[in-house]
C-alpha cells in the first residue's frame, strides 16, 4: 500500500517554530533581565569566548551581544527560509545557537574541570 499518510496535503511545518520561539525567549531574557541570566551565563559565556563579560555590558558588547544578537538572527533567517518553503534549512537555521549555547553552558558545568 503506497498510500502516503498526507495524501496530497502539505506536511505541517509548525515544529520550525518552536526552536524559534526558544530563541526568542533566551534572547529576550538574556537582553531584558541580563542581572538574573549573568548567574548562570556569564561565567560559560566568557570560558567560551576568552572575553570577559561585565555585570552591565554595552548592548554591542562583544560576548554580549552573542547571547541575544545570535538566536535573534538565527529567528529571523529561519523565518525567512521558512517563507521561501525550505523547511529543513529553516529548522537547522533555528536550531543552531540552541545547540551552540547548549554545548557551551553543558560543556562548562557538566564536563570534568580538567577538561576546561
Amino acid at each position: 500500500m503506497g498510500l502516503s499518510i498526507y495524501e496530497g496535503r502539505r506536511r505541517s511545518d509548525r515544529l520550525v517554530y518552536v526552536p524559534m520561539a526558544i530563541n526568542l525567549i533566551f534572547a529576550c531574557t538574556c537582553f531584558l533581565w541580563w542581572g538574573t541570566m549573568a548567574v548562570f551565563v556569564a561565567e560559560p559565556l566568557s570560558w567560551a569566548t576568552w572575553a570577559p563579560v561585565s555585570a552591565a555590558p554595552d548592548v554591542f558588547e562583544f560576548p554580549f551581544v552573542l547571547m541575544w544578537g545570535l538566536p535573534l538572527a538565527a529567528t529571523c533567517l529561519a523565518w525567512l527560509a521558512q517563507k521561501i518553503d525550505t523547511e529543513r534549512t529553516a529548522f537547522g537555521f533555528a536550531s543552531f545557537p540552541i545547540i551552540l549555547i547548549g554545548t557551551m553552558i553543558g560543556w562548562y558545568y557538566l564536563a570534568p574541570k580538567a577538561w576546561h
